[in-house]
Parts: C-alpha cells; structure tokens; sequence
C-alpha cells in the first residue's frame, strides 16, 4: 500500500504534477526539496547565503521525514543536485551536522545548469527506510 505524505512545515510541489513523499510499506520517497521557507516559499539565504539555504532545505527534509512517521537518521540515500561544485564546502558543513559522524547516507552529488520553477543553489532528494 503507498501513502501520499504531506508535510505542512515544508514547501509542497507547485510545479508539476507530483507529490512531496510517497510511502510505500516502510520506504519514504521524496521528492526533490530545495531551501524555500514553507509558506511564502521565498529562498533562504536570498541565493547568496549557501548555510542558510542549507539549513532550510535539511529542515524541510526533516518536517517530510517526520510527517511519515521517521527521523533524518532513517535516511539512506540523498541525491544532490548543485549548481556550482564551489559551495560544497559550505554545504556540507552545515549537512553533516544534522547526522550522527560516521552514519550518514549514502549519497551522490551532481553539478547541473539549473531547477524548474526556482532559483535555489542546490536540490536533493531522498530515500528513507522507516522501522
């Protein structure tokens, strides 16, 4: 059985026929998240402010996982999707504190021209595993 997962304290897709999660037994899929406030969906950080960009779209992450019923330490995997391999080092500084050192997902990162519908510096996505 799949379960449509809404977080309320995360932006929910407006740009295509999608959904935010899907959870399909006890695997979370969702959806790519960037770094915009929930409500007036306005970018963290303004493009220019890679940390506070971050901060957001880990938030935004966490409010989806914990919608469906789990935490950011059930994550498994994250596809990161950047425009500029340059702030990778501000990225991730602020990534890996939302992690326990030594268990964080397995991931991918990918430089690429841009994202549909926003400005953000960076997307990712994600699969999560929920006991």
């Amino acid at each position: 059985m799949k379960e449509i997962i809404r977080a309320k304290n995360a932006p929910c897709p407006t740009t295509g026929p999608y959904s935010q999660a899907i959870k399909a037994g006890n695997t979370l899929y969702i959806a790519g998240t960037c770094g915009e406030k929930p409500v007036s969906w306005e970018l963290a950080g303004g493009g220019t402010d890679i940390k506070a960009e971050t901060v957001q779209v880990m938030e935004n992450l966490k409010a989806i996982v914990e919608e469906a019923g789990g935490t950011l330490a059930d994550i498994v995997q994250i596809q990161l999707f950047i425009k500029d391999p340059a702030i990778m080092p501000a990225f991730n500084e602020v990534y890996r504190s939302y992690f326990e050192e030594g268990h964080f997902p397995a991931r991918i990162a990918a430089v690429v021209t841009g994202f549909v519908g926003t400005k953000a510096n960076f997307e990712l996505n994600a699969i999560a595993v929920i006991d």
